[in-house]
């Protein structure tokens, strides 16, 4: 990456978030000031927590964030559900994590499995559409904030 002149630890960030995608690792290097590990780790708690007024406040700061912004997010929360999905299955081998995302997963992961990983991400999938198709940025992170909060506390199936 001294070609394109960028930061070690940086291309060794985007070369685990671009799949072997040139363009696209170039791209997350171009905007690599804009990191969603805390603002999504943020969310999560709230959502968790279930703290409404906690909910509303961060609503109103992602809604001042821009569309694409906002896109982005829902993109990032997604791939790290994943992340998290494979912890839960020890399959740590197969993780991109950066590292101020790997405390968050290994905490987070016990809560994500195949009881409720497709509806999260479809939680995520649709907020990115709905955002695409000019929703309300506030009300509509309030209202996926309840579902998933309802997602997050559901327990994992026992087996017998």
């Amino acid at each position: 990456m001294t070609k394109f002149g960028i930061e070690k630890t940086l291309a060794q960030n985007a070369t685990k978030l671009s799949d072997g995608n040139l363009n696209k690792a170039l791209k997350i290097c171009k905007d690599g000031d804009k990191n969603y590990s805390q603002d999504f780790i943020d969310w999560m708690r709230l959502c968790w927590s279930a703290d409404y007024g906690g909910l509303m406040k961060w609503g109103e700061e992602i809604a001042k964030a821009g569309r694409e912004n906002q896109k982005n997010f829902f993109i990032y929360g997604i791939r790290l559900m994943r992340e998290c999905l494979l912890m839960n299955k020890n399959l740590n081998s197969l993780n991109r994590l950066l590292p101020q995302e790997k405390d968050f997963a290994i905490k987070f992961s016990p809560f994500i499995g195949e009881h409720n990983i497709t509806q999260i991400t479809e939680l995520m999938t649709n907020g990115h559409y709905y955002i695409e198709r000019n929703a309300q940025a506030k009300l509509l992170f309030f209202n996926i904030s309840l579902w998933m909060n309802e997602e997050l506390r559901k327990k994992q199936p026992s087996l017998l």
